[in-house]
C-alpha cells in the first residue's frame, strides 16, 4: 500500500527570492509603524509644544527600543523554535512553544507597564531628561508606559504571525495603530490643548488597537495551537526560546544603550553651548529616529530569514539556509549603501521634516 505523499511547506519549496520579499517587508514596515508612534508624536508635540516637548519624547524613545528588544527576543525565538519544530515534523513541540511564549509575553508586558510606572521619575532621569524638559518628559513616559505591553503583544507576535505564514496580518494591525495615533494626536495636542500628555494618550489608544488586533490572530493560528495546559512556563523551554532570541534583542537594547548614553551627554555638554541642552537633546532625537526607519529595513531582512532558515535547518534543506543566507546578505548590503547615500545627500530635508512638522519640502 502506497504511502501519502507528505504536504510540502511552501518554505521549503518556494523560490528564496519571493519567500524573502514575502516576509521581509511586512516586517520592516511593521517595525517602521512601531517607530512611527514616537516620530508622529514629535512632529505634532514640536507644532503645538515646542523643543521641550521634543525632548520629552526623545527622553521617553529609549522606553520602545527597550519594549521592542524584550519583544524581539520572545517573539523571534518563539517563531525559530516553531520553525524548527515544524521542519522536524514536531508538532506538539512547536504547540508547547506556542503555548508557552503567551504566558512569557503576559509576564513581560505586567512587568513592563508596572515597573515602568513605579519608577517613571527614575527613568526619565535615567535617559537624560533635562531640567526644563523633566516634568514634560514625566508626564508623557507615566502615560505611554501603560501601553507598552500592547507594543510588547504587537512587536512578538508579528514573528510567531510570520512565521505561521500570514506576515501581511501585523502590518496591516500596526498601520491602523499608526493611523489612530495620528488622528488623535493633533485632536489631542491642538483641539483639547493637552500637550505631550494627549501625544501620549494618542500614542497608547493606537497601540492598544494594534495589540489587541495582534492577540484576536491567537485564536486563528494555522500551523500551531495554543493549549491551556501547556501555558505554564518552564525553565528548559524558556531557555531555549531566549537563546533563539537574544541576538535580536542584543540588536535593539545596544540601540537603547546608545541613546540613553548620547541623552545624556547631549544634555550635559549641550547645556554648555548657545543652543542649550533641550535643543541638543531635541536634534540627537530626531537623528535616532530616522536611524531606526533604516534600521528598521535591516531588521526586517534578517527577520525574514528565521522561519525561512529554521524550517529548511530543521528539514535539513541545507542548500536552502546557505542561499538564504547569500541573498539576504546582499540585499542588506544594497540597503546600507543606498541610505548612507540618503543620508550624505539629503541631510537638511530630513531634519526638516521632522523638525517643521508636516511641512517637508
Amino acid at each position: 500500500m502506497e504511502q501519502p505523499q507528505r504536504k510540502q511547506n511552501p518554505l521549503e519549496t518556494e523560490p528564496i527570492g519571493r519567500l524573502i520579499r514575502r516576509y521581509s517587508i511586512p516586517t520592516a514596515l511593521t517595525l517602521m509603524v512601531n517607530y512611527l508612534y514616537n516620530i508622529v508624536d514629535q512632529i505634532f508635540v514640536g507644532q503645538g509644544v515646542g523643543v521641550m516637548g521634543m525632548a520629552a519624547t526623545n527622553v521617553a524613545f529609549p522606553l520602545t527600543i527597550v519594549t521592542i528588544a524584550l519583544a524581539l527576543m520572545i517573539g523571534d525565538g518563539c517563531a525559530a523554535n516553531m520553525s524548527l519544530c515544524l521542519g522536524r515534523r514536531q508538532q506538539e513541540e512547536a504547540d508547547r512553544t506556542a503555548s508557552h511564549t503567551v504566558t512569557l509575553l503576559v509576564a513581560a508586558g505586567v512587568f513592563l507597564a508596572v515597573g515602568g510606572s513605579l519608577f517613571a521619575q527614575q527613568i526619565v532621569l535615567l535617559f537624560g531628561a533635562t531640567e526644563t524638559a523633566f516634568q514634560a518628559s514625566l508626564d508623557y513616559t507615566q502615560i505611554i508606559v501603560w501601553g507598552l505591553p500592547f507594543l510588547l503583544f504587537s512587536s512578538a507576535l508579528t514573528a510567531i504571525i510570520r512565521a505561521d505564514g500570514n506576515p501581511k496580518y501585523t502590518m496591516k494591525c500596526m498601520i491602523l495603530g499608526a493611523v489612530i495615533n495620528t488622528v488623535l494626536d493633533p485632536v489631542f495636542i491642538f483641539g483639547l490643548h493637552m500637550g505631550v500628555v494627549g501625544a501620549a494618550i494618542a500614542t497608547v489608544i493606537g497601540q492598544v488597537a494594534a495589540g489587541g488586533l495582534c492577540l484576536v490572530y491567537l485564536r486563528r493560528l494555522q500551523s500551531v495551537r495554543i493549549r491551556r495546559a501547556w501555558l505554564r512556563p518552564t525553565a528548559a523551554l524558556t531557555g531555549r526560546i531566549f537563546k533563539l532570541g537574544i541576538p535580536s534583542f542584543l540588536t535593539q537594547i545596544m540601540t537603547a544603550a546608545v541613546q540613553v548614553t548620547m541623552n545624556n551627554l547631549m544634555t550635559r555638554y549641550g547645556a554648555q553651548t548657545a543652543y542649550g541642552g533641550d535643543v541638543a537633546l531635541s536634534v540627537y532625537g530626531m537623528v535616532m529616529k530616522v536611524y531606526q526607519i533604516a534600521h528598521a529595513m535591516l531588521v526586517g531582512v534578517s527577520s525574514a530569514t528565521q522561519p525561512i532558515n529554521g524550517y529548511n535547518f530543521g528539514a535539513k534543506r541545507y542548500d536552502r539556509v546557505r542561499a538564504t543566507y547569500r541573498m539576504a546578505a546582499t540585499i542588506a548590503l544594497v540597503v546600507s549603501v543606498g541610505w548612507f547615500a540618503v543620508y550624505q545627500l539629503f541631510p537638511g530635508p530630513l531634519a526638516h521634516c521632522l523638525s517643521q512638522g508636516t511641512q517637508c519640502t
